[in-house]
């Protein structure tokens, strides 16, 4: 995907951090500030993320959850299948071995097992802002 911009933003989601509409706003506030400011012979004016959290299926399911809201701030590219990231970064457990031994309490853990146990398989969503 070409995009306008001389540099891209590629964007990181902190393991530790919120994702609180507040925070997220803050965030990118920061970065259309930082980035002129330190490299002005730079452009920035695209921001990139690669995530499971950008999978249509989990902003359908969690519609009104902060990771919703971080989701649809992106224009999305396309998605790749990325099977085991869900599982990973909500349990912190590679590969599909032993699934039936997680836990099941939260609403998000729930919609990653669920879904595997449907027969479905995460996506990686690969989207795009304009910063």
């Amino acid at each position: 995907m070409a995009y306008a911009s001389d540099w891209i933003l590629g964007v990181h989601i902190p393991e530790d951090g919120g994702l609180s509409p507040a925070l997220v706003d803050a965030s990118f506030d920061e970065a259309r500030w930082f980035f002129p400011h330190y490299f002005p012979d730079k452009p920035a004016t695209v921001a990139t993320c690669e995530s499971w959290m950008l999978d249509p299926y989990l902003v359908a399911r969690l519609p009104d959850s902060n990771i919703a809201s971080f989701a649809r701030r992106f224009t999305l590219d396309r998605c790749t299948d990325a099977p085991t990231d869900a599982v990973y970064f909500t349990f912190r457990q590679r590969g599909l071995g032993n699934l039936d031994k997680l836990p099941r309490e939260t609403s998000l853990q729930r919609i990653v097992l669920e879904r595997i146990d449907d027969g479905g398989t995460w996506q990686l969503g690969h989207g795009h802002l304009a910063l």
